[in-house]
């Protein structure tokens, strides 16, 4: 199973939701976790405009399973951006588990370490990764954001030839705000949405991070018993991998 980590530790309210939910709690270093969350296990850097120092002292402080480093660069590849990033890596390792580099365009992952842990960049408004999958190739892989089931796609893809062993979501606190809960596949509206209730966002947030946890562990119990990753692809004696070839197929030539 994977490690499943809700990114909402800066609020109280989500970061009780979050441990209730049997997922990891993590925030971002521009922002301040709430006082009840001293037990955190990923810290995420600002995308735009990163502040690394404080990034730095907040790793220092809680000590989490997983950082990330600064990611790399969308207009160029060059060796003075992966000494950056190497660099800064070297100096969060001592503080945290898993250092998490995050290439954004094709030939970076190539510069780096073989053994260093790759963020892969979820494709979102937010931000996105622009290589070929495939690029990924015998690397341990972290699926930085995005929605549950570009998550839930993307791993059945990545996980037949790299090594994905956690997970960062906080679309969910997104969609709460709206009154929607995700459940197989689908954003669903609350019932009770539009009664003035603030518990329908919370009820959405604790619904959302459930079921999700709830697909990941359906989808890891029939990968065990029925073996249906042959190293290669899909099984095609499978009828769950026949139902899920074609969206597979699909989402890895859109990010690819």
């Amino acid at each position: 199973m994977l490690d499943l980590i809700y990114t909402g530790a800066d609020n109280a309210h989500f970061h009780a939701i979050c441990r209730r939910a049997n997922w990891l709690p993590g925030f971002r270093s521009d922002k301040r976790p709430c006082a009840e969350a001293t037990d955190i296990q990923f810290i995420d850097v600002r995308y735009t405009r990163p502040d690394f120092a404080r990034h730095l002292a907040m790793v220092r402080r809680f000590r989490p399973r997983y950082a990330t480093v600064p990611d790399l660069s969308e207009r160029e590849v060059c060796r003075q951006d992966i000494r950056r990033a190497l660099q800064q890596a070297e100096f969060l390792a001592p503080h945290c588990g898993v250092v998490l580099l995050v290439p954004k365009l094709p030939g970076q992952i190539g510069l780096l370490p073989s053994e260093a842990a790759i963020g892969y960049s979820v494709p979102t408004r937010y931000g996105a990764a622009h290589y070929d999958l495939r690029e990924l190739e015998g690397r341990r892989v972290h699926l930085l954001g995005g929605s549950p089931h570009r998550q839930l796609v993307l791993y059945r893809y990545i996980a037949c030839f790299a090594e994905v062993k956690s997970l960062d979501c906080n679309m969910f606190q997104l969609m709460s705000g709206f009154g929607k809960f995700w459940r197989a596949g689908r954003w669903i509206r609350h019932p009770a949405w539009g009664s003035g209730d603030v518990r329908t966002s919370y009820d959405c947030l604790a619904w959302s991070l459930f079921n999700t946890r709830q697909a990941w562990l359906s989808l890891f119990s029939h990968s065990r018993c029925l073996y249906c990753c042959d190293g290669l692809g899909l099984n095609p004696c499978c009828v769950w991998c026949q139902d899920a070839r074609t969206s597979i197929a699909r989402e890895a030539e859109r990010v690819g």
